[in-house]
């Protein structure tokens, strides 16, 4: 697949349509979450949601990519605001997004009524189907795929799109593929949740709880964690064979589990 093509003489890039569709159905879900009477958001809420969870999302990737391989800017550190060369964490992103849910409800007049966890329980029922179609837009560009392999759903790989070291080999994991099948999963339980299912016997899961947020965020650490083992480009900072990123994984899991604990006990009597 190419990676751009024209219409009416102008040239759109295919990664930069996928992505601002992912934007654009996390966003219709969240807010569909959000605007319901018992919660009673404005329209300026949301507004001042939208332009600081982009905000903080965007500077969270930059900069954890920025952290974690910092050897790549060592020598050119003006590199950093080259966004368009590419360089964004999905890991610090998402930080970024929960520090900008924080900032946008104490410093938005028009959201300083709105719970913290109403609005993260939100967003984890937004984020999951938006990272899965953010991830085909790697596969447009060949990139995030994983080690090399023979198993039968192995992808080929171009040979300008392939890593120093490994010009020789053709076929890998398709490690984006693994998030989009993984991201979709989790976009399936948490709905069977809000549809009050009795798969998870409960009889009255409500928003606010913060029950979704530690599922998103518990799963999320489970699946970076593993998924990294079978990355080729890995973050520089390492300890012990784990990167980084599966160092905060492990550091951030027992919080989210006991989230899950306490949320799921506390789940009764919320709003929604």
């Amino acid at each position: 697949m190419t990676e751009t093509f024209q219409l009416l003489g102008v040239t759109f890039h295919w990664y930069g349509l996928i992505v601002g569709l992912a934007v654009v159905v996390s966003w219709q879900i969240f807010e569909q979450q959000l605007v319901r009477p018992q919660i009673k958001v404005s329209q300026e809420c949301l507004s001042n949601l939208m332009m600081t969870m982009l905000a903080g999302a965007l500077v969270g990737a930059r900069l954890w990519h920025v952290v974690t391989d910092w050897g790549l800017y060592i020598s050119h550190p003006w590199k950093v605001f080259f966004l368009w060369e590419g360089g964004l964490s999905i890991i610090g992103a998402v930080i970024g997004m929960i520090g900008a849910v924080w900032i946008a409800l104490r410093q938005s007049p028009a959201c300083q009524k709105l719970s913290f966890l109403v609005v993260t329980d939100a967003l984890a029922f937004a984020l999951p189907l938006g990272q899965a179609i953010g991830r085909l837009g790697n596969w447009v560009n060949q990139e995030l795929y994983g080690l090399p392999t023979n198993l039968p759903w192995k992808i080929y790989i171009e040979p300008s799109s392939r890593i120093s070291g490994y010009e020789q080999i053709a076929y890998y994991h398709p490690l984006y593929l693994y998030e989009v099948m993984l991201w979709f999963i989790l976009f399936i339980i948490l709905w069977l949740l809000r549809m009050k299912t009795k798969i998870f016997s409960v009889s009255n899961y409500p928003l606010g709880s913060g029950l979704a947020s530690a599922i998103y965020l518990t799963y999320f650490c489970l699946i970076r964690f593993g998924l990294e083992f079978l990355r080729l480009e890995k973050p520089l900072l390492t300890w012990n064979g784990l990167s980084i990123n599966q160092i905060l994984m492990i550091a951030i899991l027992p919080f989210t589990v006991m989230m899950i604990h306490r949320s799921w006990q506390k789940r009764q009597g919320m709003i929604v």
